[in-house]
Parts: C-alpha cells; sequence; structure tokens
C-alpha cells in the first residue's frame, strides 16, 4: 500500500490503452499484459459454465488491481445463471463490455478460453454440480421461503415456486455440459477451393479448425504457404509465413484457425487466404479437431466467407528467439525489458544509470565464477539505480550464479511494483547461488520474492539492507549456506509462504531475524540467528520450528502473538535441540492466542518468560555449554517436519556447530 487510495493511475492507464487497443497493435500487446489474457479467459469460461450475463462497461464490471503482476482482473458480482430464464438459448462466447468484445476477436484468447471449457467438461463439472446441488435441495427450499427477495418476486425469472427452479437447473446443468462437450468436440465445418496459388478456407461454425493435411495431385509441393493477412491477394509485407511439415505428396499445416464472433456470440463464416509459390493441385484436404486431434475429410465448394477479424489470426507454435548475450562492459541509461532468453557470461560488468532497471521477463541466465563474477553496479556510486527483476512465468529455470548488486533501489515498470534491487515475481524454479546483495537505497528490500516456488537461494550474502535483507510473500524458498548481516529492519519476513532455512546466518538484524507472518510455515535448521532485536518472532497463524539452531544474544529470542485479528490466531514455535544464550536474558515472550514450546535445548540460564503460552517441556540445561541432548531423538511433530522438507539432522546434539 505504498500508493495514496485516492491514485487511480492504474484505472487510468488500463482504460487508456484498452481504448488505444481497439485501433492499435502494440496497444493490443500492451493490453494483454496489464489484463492477461489467461485470467480473463478463465473469466469467460466461468461466464460460460454459468450462463451468466457478461459484465457491461457501466454493470457489475469490478475489477482487481494487482500491483505485483501489474495487472487487472475480473471479480464476479452479482451474477445470476440464464439457464433460469425460460426458452434461452445456450450461448458460449457472448460479450458486452468493451473489452469482451476485444477479447472476443482474438483467435488466442477464444483458444485459450476453449481449452479451459474443455477441462471442466471432461471432468463432467456441470454434472457434478448438479448432484450435489440435488442434495442441498431441501435446505434450498427452506432458505428461499426466509429470503426478502424470493425468486417468484425476480422480474427476471418466470417461474411458479422454489421447486420449479431447483428442477430446471437440475435437468439444464447436464444438458448444457452435453452442449458444450458437442461444441467443442463437434467435426470441424471447413470448406475450401483452390485455383492457381491461391487456396481458400473458409469456417464456419463454433468449433475452429486444426492441423491440415493437404494432398497434393500432380507436380511439386510449395516451398511456402502465406497467409494473406492484408487480404491484397498478393505475398507483401506483414504477410505471415505458415510453418509445414511434407510427407510424401502431403504438406501439414498445424495451426489453429477460427470463425469470426459476433457481439451476441453468434458465428460469422470467415475465410483465410493463402498463398503459395507455386500452383496447388490439391485432391483433398483433411482437417484436425484441434481439441481432440482427431482428422475428418472436408467439401471442395467455393463459398463466401468474411474476411478474418484483425486479431482472428491462425494460430501457430511460436518458437523461441535466440538468447540475447551480455558480455564485456555494458551501460543502461534507461529500463530495459528482456523478452527473449537472456545470458550474461562471466566477468561481465553492467553500469546501471539513475531510474533505469532490468526485467527479464524470459529465462535468464547469469553464468559468473568466483574469479569472474557478473558485476551490476550504479554508474554513479551516488545516485541508486532500479530494479534487477526475474518475472513472470517464462523466466521459469533462470539461473543466477555469482552475481554481485549494489546500490539499487526499486522501481515500478509498467505498473509493476518492483521493491527490491533483486525482485522475483510470478515464476518458478529460479536458483541463486553465490550471489552477493549490498547496500540497496530508497525502496524497502534488498532482494523481494512474491507469487514464486521453487526459489532457491544458496551460499549468497545480502549486508546492509535498507530495510529487508529478505522479504518473502506468497511463495515457497530454500534457503541453505546464507548470511544476512546487518538489515535495518529484517533479515527475513515471510508472509503466507514456506520457508527452509537451513546452515545459514541471520545477524545484526534491527528488527527480527526471521519474521514469520501471515499463515506461513518455516523450519529453521542447523542455523544461527545472532544479535538480532528479536531472533524469531511468529504470528498470525504461522508455525515456526527452530531445530538444531544457535539463538545468541538476540535482545529477545523468541516472540509469538496476535497482529492481524483477520487471521484468528497468534503465532506457534517449536523450539528443539536449540542452543541458546543471552548476555542478559534469554527472552520467550507470548500472547494470550499463541505458544512456544521450548524442549532439549540449552539455556545459559532460565529464560525470562512473559505471557502463558510458553511451555517448557522436559529434558532442557539451564547451564553453560551442554551441546550434548539429553534425548537421543526428536519430538513426534519434529520428525514429521523433517520429513516433510526432506532434511535430516543429528538429534543427539543441541544447537549447530558449522
Amino acid at each position: 500500500n505504498q500508493q495514496p487510495k485516492d491514485d487511480m493511475k492504474n484505472l487510468e492507464n488500463f482504460l487508456r490503452i484498452l481504448k488505444d487497443a481497439e485501433n492499435s497493435a502494440e496497444a493490443f500487446t500492451r493490453l494483454t499484459e496489464i489484463a492477461r489474457l489467461e485470467d480473463w479467459a478463465r473469466f469467460a469460461a466461468y461466464e460460460t459454465l454459468a450462463q451468466t450475463p457478461p459484465v457491461q462497461d457501466d454493470h457489475n464490471l469490478r475489477l482487481v488491481s494487482d500491483p505485483w503482476r501489474g495487472n487487472i482482473f475480473l471479480l464476479p458480482r452479482d451474477v445470476r445463471s440464464l439457464i433460469l430464464e425460460r426458452n434461452r438459448k445456450f450461448v458460449i462466447d457472448s460479450a458486452e463490455s468493451t473489452i469482451g468484445r476485444l477479447y472476443n476477436q482474438s483467435s488466442e484468447f477464444l483458444y485459450a478460453k476453449h481449452k479451459i471449457l474443455k477441462k471442466y467438461i471432461d471432468g463432467n463439472l456441470l454434472q457434478v454440480l448438479a448432484h450435489d446441488m440435488k442434495k442441498l435441495v431441501p435446505a434450498l427450499k427452506i432458505s428461499a421461503r426466509r429470503e426478502i427477495a424470493h425468486p417468484r418476486q425476480s422480474k427476471f425469472l418466470d417461474v411458479i415456486d422454489e421447486k420449479d427452479v431447483n428442477q430446471q437447473l437440475l435437468e439444464e446443468l447436464p444438458e448444457l455440459n452435453e452442449f458444450l462437450r458437442d461444441a467443442i468436440q463437434n467435426k470441424p465445418s471447413l470448406t475450401w477451393s483452390s485455383e492457381g496459388k491461391e487456396l481458400n478456407l473458409v469456417i464456419s461454425d463454433f468449433t475452429p479448425a486444426g492441423k491440415l493435411v493437404l494432398t497434393f495431385d500432380t507436380g511439386l509441393l510449395p516451398k511456402r504457404i502465406i497467409w494473406d493477412g492484408d487480404g491484397n491477394g498478393i505475398i507483401s509485407k506483414g504477410d505471415m509465413t505458415l510453418p509445414f511439415q511434407t510427407a510424401g505428396d502431403k504438406i501439414i499445416i498445424d495451426a489453429v484457425w477460427y470463425a469470426n464472433r459476433l457481439k451476441d456470440g453468434s458465428i460469422k463464416p470467415t475465410a483465410f487466404n493463402l498463398l503459395s509459390n507455386r500452383k496447388m493441385n490439391l485432391r483433398q484436404i483433411r482437417v484436425a479437431n484441434p481439441f481432440t486431434g482427431e482428422l475428418y475429410d472436408t467439401e471442395r465448394k467455393q463459398r463466401y466467407g468474411a474476411s478474418p477479424a484483425k486479431l482472428n489470426s491462425p494460430l501457430i507454435e511460436q518458437i523461441e528467439p535466440s538468447p540475447i548475450v551480455l558480455e564485456g562492459k555494458v551501460e543502461f541509461n534507461t529500463t530495459r525489458i528482456f523478452d527473449a532468453p537472456v545470458v550474461v557470461r562471466a566477468g561481465t560488468t553492467i553500469k546501471m544509470h539513475s531510474g533505469a532497471s532490468l526485467i527479464f521477463r524470459n529465462r535468464v541466465r547469469v553464468n559468473g565464477t568466483s574469479k569472474r563474477p557478473v558485476l551490476v553496479q550504479a554508474s554513479n556510486p551516488t545516485i541508486p539505480w532500479g530494479v534487477m527483476a526475474i518475472f513472470g512465468p517464462k523466466a521459469a529455470g533462470s539461473r543466477i550464479r555469482h552475481l554481485q548488486l549494489e546500490g539499487g533501489s526499486g522501481q515500478i515498470v509498467n505498473g509493476v511494483h518492483f521493491i527490491g534491487m533483486l525482485s522475483v515475481h510470478d515464476t518458478v524454479d529460479v536458483e541463486f547461488d553465490s550471489i552477493s546483495l549490498r547496500d540497496n537505497k530508497i525502496f524497502d528490500d534488498a532482494m523481494h520474492i512474491v507469487y514464486s516456488k521453487g526459489i532457491r537461494l544458496k551460499d549468497s550474502i545480502i549486508e546492509g539492507a535498507f530495510a529487508d535483507a529478505l522479504d518473502v510473500d506468497i511463495s515457497e524458498i530454500k534457503i541453505t549456506g546464507s548470511t544476512f548481516r546487518g538489515a535495518t529492519n529484517d533479515a527475513i519476513d515471510l508472509m503466507s509462504s514456506i520457508a527452509l532455512i537451513e546452515k545459514s546466518q541471520l545477524i545484526g538484524a534491527g528488527d527480527k531475524g526471521v519474521s514469520v507472518g501471515e499463515g506461513s510455515t518455516v523450519l529453521i535448521f542447523k542455523t544461527t540467528l545472532k544479535e538480532n532485536n528479536i531472533g524469531l518472532q511468529s504470528k498470525d497463524g504461522s508455525k515456526s520450528y527452530l531445530i538444531n539452531s544457535n539463538m545468541i544474544n538476540n535482545k529477545s529470542q523468541v516472540v509469538a502473538n496476535l497482529k492481524n485479528w483477520r487471521y484468528g490466531d497468534g503465532g506457534s514455535v517449536i523450539l528443539n535441540k536449540v542452543f541458546m544464550r543471552g548476555q542478559q536474558n534469554n527472552v520467550l515472550k507470548t500472547d494470550k492466542l499463541s505458544t512456544i514450546q521450548l524442549s532439549d535445548s540449552s539455556l545459559s540460564s532460565k529464560p525470562l518468560i512473559e505471557g502463558n503460552g510458553v511451555i517448557i517441556k522436559d529434558g532442557n540445561s539451564f547451564e553453560e555449554g551442554i551441546r550434548v541432548a539429553s534425548k537421543p531423538n526428536y519430538q513426534e511433530d519434529v520428525v514429521l517436519i523433517l520429513q516433510k522438507f526432506g532434511v535430516k539432522g543429528d538429534p543427539t546434539v543441541r544447537g549447530y556447530l558449522p
């Protein structure tokens, strides 16, 4: 919440781009990044399954803006099902909002939506829903009688009583299921005609055409086949080259072709004109249903078709571009967004100017070595630069080795809020090995991770963080062999995340060594928390396990409490086989909704307990230097958490000696 409540820049930007996207291909591409096709396709699939009226520009259009993805998506509000309206036909692709109508022109959007529908139809979702609803009918009748807005009062419904409503739903949900199944699995309605070097395809029904198998009669096969996108009858700049394979007298074009959609969801027959470098003596064309793969014969017939809508192009598999290579000395004066893969070679030095950021939206490989690390630094040491970000699903599999970042801050780029000098957003399977982050400025975090899984940080160091050294939100991370030193705020801050911290050091944080909040789970194993204001804090429904670890001279060793009432519970901490030392007192503090359990651990003195939630079990030692455990095994819940995180400890010792 870094912006004022009345800040509407993201909405203004969205509406401006939406308006421009109706006439600009560049703006449409930008729109699909803000209103991501996969999100809006999912919502459109929901509308089809519910047969609910589409949202309109001035009614029930509720938007959620997500600053970490930089996108806007729809929230269902005040919905009803058209199934309940008498004699209404089922609809699949209708749209009454500006963005809905625009996206319905896009073959990419339609294909994404229909694949989602197929998934749920194959799973018989609506039939399962009808089965479950049948069990609820008695309770629904009781509820309906208590309801102020009784169904018979609705101007939208022509029903007599609750029985009619329930019975109609029970009957029509399976019917809708079969209607959608048939539409998706039908034979594509494709006819074709050929003359000279031209081939005309007409798609005239809901079901798209998939792979085409063209069988030639005589003559040499064409070497090029082009979709005449501008409809001028000649091969010109901007026309799409269609990749194909040959097999004897056959050419196989693997693409998906859609008929145009009108506002009410009806279909307009649509013609795709293909051009070749040779005369096309065709004998037969077979077409596949792209959802089932089944091949069908087609009819050779001249038929009228409208030109494809401007966003209705054949869908072909995109070939990943060649990697961009950065090496030597590189300088960036402005923000650079990389949509292609990137390789940064060992020994590269990157100088960043004020306001410049590096956004990697595809896989990036930083191939530094111990002797030749990759350096990213401010061009002027007194002026911070922006952010280095690994962003989005296509960045999955990135590997960052021997990277040194200094003097960065954060930046808002295309509506995405990057608050860490090194930021990881909305991706999976990213590994950071032997990286070094120092002295970030202005924004909160040296490193920030959000909406990501399979993140690994090992043998790395983060020093002198402006606020938090590492902030992990709604993500999963494994931290091994790393050092966090001198953070102004927290060394590691976890929100709604799952984390393993092992064989690491968290030293000198101005607030917490590890802050565990908002329903997080963390295992801190063979790790030292030293000289922090609070060693470990667990709050708001979070579970923390500190096993075989050291807590040295933290002002408060462990705190568990409720901070946000929405989570309904405080924090829980289990300390087992811990070696704890305090200059004054070993403070363990809880509120009435939280617990701390201490077992088989070594403390320099009896702990100073604040609150009634601290449980001191048998087997602890309250004198110097005892590292031998009193029991040769872990307690049961510790065994389970070690198994969950896939680590193996030594239950015969307390603490950890690296």
